[in-house]
């Protein structure tokens, strides 16, 4: 696609190379406030994003293993 192009995806396709997406901010605010605040915010969305992924990871463990009959 050239220059200035764009193309919508429809509901079941998903953007290539892209499964996940999060903001930095919590909450609307100008921008000068998110400037402000971007140190905060990044560490904040870094340490969200690290335990979103330890649940993932945690759920696909409990995933594999072997189910116990009780």
């Amino acid at each position: 696609m050239g220059p200035g192009g764009s193309r919508s995806l429809t509901a079941s396709e998903e953007p290539p190379g892209l499964d996940a997406y999060a903001s930095i901010l919590t909450r609307p605010c100008s921008l000068e406030e998110a400037l402000g605040e971007v140190r905060e915010s990044l560490v904040s969305s870094a340490e969200q994003t690290m335990r979103l992924l330890l649940v993932g990871r945690r759920l696909a463990w409990q995933e594999s293993e072997p189910r116990r009959s009780t």
